[in-house]
């Protein structure tokens, strides 16, 4: 009777007794992404940049009004000073 193996073990093994020698072709075996890791890593992402964006946008809006602001406040002192 043959001996049966991993599918996945053994290129995995490969790779590393590959990457022991120092061969620069140790990772050729390693396995493709599943698509639940890639779908998590895409909500992640997306997310991530969702959250950024509000978060410049929030960042902008209050940098101008604080600019409108001092320049009233400036505006003012020198009328004030006149």
């Amino acid at each position: 009777m043959t001996e049966r193996r991993d599918p996945v073990a053994v290129p995995v093994a490969e790779a590393a007794s590959q990457a022991d020698r120092g061969s620069r072709r140790a990772l050729t075996h390693v396995s493709v992404i599943s698509d639940v890791l890639l779908t998590n890593l895409a909500n992640t992402f997306g997310t991530l940049a969702v959250a950024g964006i509000v978060v410049y946008q929030f960042l902008e809006v209050n940098a101008k009004r604080e600019n409108e602001r001092i320049a009233l406040a400036n505006a003012q002192q020198d009328q004030a000073q006149q």
